[in-house]
């Protein structure tokens, strides 16, 4: 199953997106800030 998670900063990301991953879900980030959706996309964050 795939969650839809918008905002891609440091909660988001690093603590909201991350208790998805571990539950099993792919993670599908919303961003706005195009810098860091570059930077997610470079690394297949």
């Amino acid at each position: 199953m795939t969650v839809v998670q918008f905002g891609a900063g440091n909660i988001g990301r690093g603590f909201v997106g991350q208790l998805w991953s571990e539950a099993g879900y792919e993670v599908v980030f919303v961003e706005q800030q195009v810098d860091l959706v570059a930077r997610l996309n470079e690394r297949r964050a």
